[in-house]
């Protein structure tokens, strides 16, 4: 099979079945870096859509934790299927579980879904059963926690790890760390946007 590595200004000029070729073609002949590339790129491509299905569901100050975490877990995972309906199907279920763990996380069960892969042979409209994470994703997911996390201030960090990693309500991560609860959602938002810049670099970093 014949494959041509894209650079990341190619990939944002493709539609999302040229992207989805890509992501295949890539995995076939063991590209993973222009895999996981590609599949980020056509990920924050779908970043508005998912936005707007967000705030259908969560309270409006909400709606950008939520469509980053979706986003985030999106990367992080393995996409196999080979059509834009595939696709859609696998970025929604992916959606529909992180609102679903925002509401648990409100009730007090702060349990996060793992998402797998969604395997070709599946039916789009079928249930997709929760698996392992795509390491190839993950690996560079976890990296830049790592990079965002290590330049922040030690306290901005904890307010990080218990608030936006561990799903404490900003209130008691507020009490607990002597802040006000507005300063804990800035100190958040700010980690997000920061996390979503670093993955979105892709290959200038």
């Amino acid at each position: 099979m014949t494959f041509l590595p894209r650079t990341e200004h190619e990939l944002v000029r493709m539609g999302d079945d040229e992207l989805i070729e890509h992501v295949r073609r890539a995995r076939a002949v063991g590209e993973v870096e222009q895999a996981v590339l590609a599949l980020r790129v056509l990920v924050y491509g779908h970043w508005d859509r998912i936005e707007r299905r967000v705030a259908l569901k969560v309270p409006r100050e909400e709606v950008e934790a939520v469509t980053s975490d979706v986003v985030f877990s999106a990367i992080s995972s393995a996409f196999d299927g080979g059509s834009p309906g595939e696709f859609a199907t696998w970025l929604n279920t992916i959606t529909s579980r992180r609102i679903a763990d925002h509401h648990r996380r409100r009730a007090g069960s702060p349990t996060l879904v793992e998402i797998g892969s969604m395997r070709s042979g599946e039916e789009a409209g079928s249930a997709i059963e929760p698996a392992d994470r795509s390491q190839e994703g993950l690996v560079e997911t976890e990296d830049a926690l790592a990079r965002v996390l290590g330049a922040l201030s030690e306290q901005h960090a904890r307010v990080v790890e218990r608030h936006v990693l561990a799903g404490v309500p900003a209130r008691e991560v507020g009490e607990e760390l002597g802040v006000g609860a507005d300063n804990v959602a800035q100190i958040a938002s700010r980690f997000r946007r920061r996390l979503r810049e670093h993955l979105s670099m892709g290959e200038d970093r």
